[in-house]
């Protein structure tokens, strides 16, 4: 999260003298310009004229703002959408209207307080989304044109994704809306609407609970029950001491309700709270380093190869067959089975300042039934264990499509270089293929030897480039029968 934000409003005079506007439209024309790092998300071209902000009614671009805060800072769940990296993502892959009613309404819905285009339907706006994952907030961006929009008019931002940090976001966004409103008060002043506003923002800095909520998926009612539920020592590490704007470090609990489905059941939230009950009042337990790591690539799941090919080293493994369970034993984590309904969560990792560091193996994921894939979740929860804790910041990852795409395309491909390092893949490969082809038997060869599933095998092969993917998808059909 090394990009900074910066977001500059200017006032100008409206060039239609306020025609078919409000006094407080009027006196709110100016310009609008966005910076994530060097990049200038508002920098477009009009003809042959480059300009490097926007010009609108600030107005409605404030009040959506102001309105939508909680949730542009804290909701993370894309409503019936699983494994889309960005927020920005989900308009590329699916439209609302090509999902079933309920899904379709709470998808527009969710757009409607997410995608800045939506604060002033075709203003001339970058195509950005905001949203939270985890410990940052994400923008997300592309080139999307605009309805009514001239074809020579496009934005150069490209298409992209930051991480960014979440008090400096909302301090500096906070900062920025007052600003402007301050001057547009004194413009029009007694103006009501723009009264309105400006107490609203006020009230912005007042800590919220149902922040809390936005974060953990689920409407305030069923924040409040559980809440309710809670003993006063488990309320003070469960949930987030209050804070100003935003939670800037969720805790273990909204961490980890934070990455299930929004639909949880109310016996899973039971199950959980109990297993993070016991965690804290077990104490801190044996110590665990994270694993000091610095990836050469950017993309996640080559990371989770450069970090299995390390973590073999440091941990002294060799590069042939290692039983992950004696691993993260010796390592001082605590392994439990907990009985979820949601049968897509493998497994929940939870790890930090006092807390017991565990992997509690869901019994009711059919992956975790075979000894060979509740290996690969073993060594997918490690992964989670030694990368994905912040300085500061307890764990808490169930494992499943809810969770951040990034982190779990890491872990799968730990997992996978963990169990089947690539030069043993090599020899396994030479030992079980007849002239450099690999049959049926061979990949059932390798896996059986591995310990890792059959289909995780040959997706492996693939990705190490011993197998093309014409190769893996006939073997991969043949494995079917």
């Amino acid at each position: 999260m090394s990009s900074q934000f910066n977001i500059r409003f200017g006032l100008e005079p409206d060039p239609d003298h306020g025609q078919g506007a409000t006094n407080a439209e009027s006196a709110s024309w100016g310009s609008l310009k966005i910076l994530i790092g060097e990049v200038n998300l508002c920098r477009h071209v009009s003809g042959t004229e480059v300009r490097d902000r926007v010009n609108w009614y600030l107005l409605p671009i404030l009040e959506w703002f102001v309105r939508n805060w909680d949730s542009l800072l804290h909701e993370i769940q894309l409503p019936g959408l699983r494994n889309i990296s960005s927020a920005r993502e989900s308009s590329s892959k699916v439209e609302p209207w090509n999902l079933d009613e309920a899904t379709g309404e709470a998808m527009f819905n969710w757009r409607q307080r997410h995608a800045l285009r939506a604060s002033v339907p075709g203003a001339l706006l970058p195509d950005l989304f905001i949203r939270r994952i985890r410990n940052s907030i994400e923008f997300s961006w592309g080139n999307a044109g605009l309805p009514g929009v001239p074809s020579d008019v496009s934005f150069l931002a490209g298409r992209k994704r930051e991480l960014l940090d979440p008090r400096q976001t909302a301090d500096t966004l906070h900062e920025a809306i007052r600003t402007v409103i301050t001057t547009i008060k004194a413009k029009v002043p007694g103006d009501e609407r723009v009264e309105r506003l400006a107490e609203a923002h006020t009230l912005l800095r007042l800590p919220r609970e149902s922040r809390a909520a936005w974060m953990m998926g689920w409407p305030v009612a069923k924040f409040n029950r559980w809440q309710e539920s809670l003993s006063a020592g488990l309320k003070l590490v469960m949930l987030s001491a209050p804070e100003s704007l935003v939670i800037s470090r969720p805790t273990t609990a909204i961490a980890m309700y934070g990455s299930l489905s929004p639909d949880i059941s109310e016996g899973d939230v039971e199950n959980l709270t109990r297993l993070l009950e016991l965690r804290v009042n077990g104490g801190p337990g044996a110590e665990f380093n994270t694993m000091e790591f610095e990836a050469i690539s950017s993309k996640s799941w080559d990371q989770g190869y450069e970090l299995a090919s390390h973590a073999r080293e440091s941990l002294n493994l060799g590069d042939e067959r290692i039983d992950p369970a004696a691993i993260l034993e010796d390592l001082g984590v605590k392994r439990q089975e907990i009985e979820l309904s949601d049968a897509k969560v493998r497994a929940v990792a939870i790890c930090g300042d006092g807390l017991q560091p565990v992997v509690a193996i869901n019994q009711s994921c059919i992956n975790n039934k075979s000894d060979q894939g509740l290996r690969f979740t073993l060594a997918h929860e490690l992964c989670h264990l030694l990368i994905d804790r912040e300085i500061g910041v307890p764990l808490a990852v169930a494992s499943g499509p809810w969770a951040p795409i990034d982190i779990e395309q890491r872990a799968n491909a730990f997992a996978s270089e963990f169990l089947l390092p690539t030069g043993w893949a090599r020899r396994l490969f030479d030992e079980n293929s007849a002239a450099g082809v690999l049959d049926k038997a061979g990949v059932i060869a390798i896996s059986q030897a591995a310990g890792l599933g059959k289909v995780a095998t040959l997706r492996h092969l693939e990705n190490i480039g011993m197998l093309d993917s014409g190769e893996a998808v006939a073997l991969e059909e043949e494995l079917a029968y």
